[in-house]
């Protein structure tokens, strides 16, 4: 870990807490399985009884945990029509989160206007106080001008995270998953290319000529990669009524041996806290099931 000024970094990136759980899962005889997408949950006499892949192969097992989205688990892993009406209507009305959609660019060279690791860039307080009314509860896209952006640099604390003598740069901004007059698939690179002329005029000078490689990750994309609804980044909308006993619970109350974890169940979102809720999901589970281990 990096710690620098009040914040911790893994070495290596965010993927390196998931292979440090690969290895520890490695260690008690887990098998991990990678591109493997699963189509269904299986479920025999309201029970699951395991996992059906998208290529067709079945995977048996005495209890089954998903840390899918909740609307993903109970909507499109599990036939849905089968389920109680309260849950599907109670899964399918709750808020999800603000997406985090961003734009990820592979910069030419170390850019000395980059001078941390974190960077935010706003307007000015009434304009980005408005910008929730005026913008994104009405599905309009604003001016980047208009917008707030949290710049992120992880190589700027750890070299490795980009080729020799090169540097990467992620802008993140806010915008609305369901756009009244646009579709994000028609306007995605239009869009970036306008966020990096911002960027260039108010905060990192040189920065569209020095943009080698570019990833526009739009909210619809975010759902497509990840399976997030609406690209919701933290799972659910963390409102007073989206909160604890409100949240799905890690033991589901429709289908016997599935239980669920990850950002739509207590805690919330965030991975230091998606975490604590694999440990409360865990510790439930060998309640349940004491020979499990």
């Amino acid at each position: 870990m990096i710690r620098e000024d009040g914040f911790f970094y893994p070495s290596g990136g965010m993927i390196s807490i998931a292979r440090a759980l690969q290895k520890i899962m490695g260690e008690y005889g887990g098998d991990l399985r990678l591109d493997s997408p699963v189509e269904k949950i299986i479920v025999e006499g309201g029970k699951a009884t395991g996992v059906r892949l998208e290529n067709g192969e079945e995977i048996t097992a005495r209890v089954v945990i998903s840390n899918a989205h909740s609307r993903e688990t109970y909507l499109k892993l599990l036939d849905a029509e089968s389920l109680p009406y309260a849950i599907r209507r109670s899964v399918s009305r709750q808020p999800n989160s603000i997406p985090v959609p961003y734009v990820a660019m592979g910069l030419k060279v170390k850019m000395d206007c980059v001078r941390s690791h974190f960077s935010i860039i706003l307007p000015e307080r009434k304009q980005f106080d408005n910008f929730w009314n005026e913008f994104y509860d009405k599905g309009l896209l604003n001016y980047p001008p208009d917008g707030m952006f949290f710049a992120s640099c992880p190589s700027f604390e750890d070299p490795t995270m980009a080729p020799e003598g090169k540097q990467v740069l992620d802008a993140f901004y806010i915008a609305s998953p369901k756009l009244k007059y646009h579709q994000w698939d028609d306007i995605s690179e239009e869009w970036s290319m306008s966020c990096i002329e911002f960027l260039d005029r108010t905060a990192f000078p040189g920065l569209g000529a020095n943009v080698e490689v570019m990833d526009s990750v739009t909210p619809v994309e975010m759902e497509r990669r990840l399976r997030l609804p609406e690209g919701g980044f933290f799972g659910l909308e963390m409102s007073f009524t989206n909160l604890g006993p409100f949240r799905p619970s890690y033991r589901s109350p429709c289908v016997d041996n599935l239980y669920l974890t990850g950002h739509t169940t207590n805690p919330g979102g965030s991975v230091p806290i998606v975490m604590i809720s694999g440990i409360a999901c865990s510790s439930l589970l060998l309640n349940d099931w004491p020979d499990i281990s």
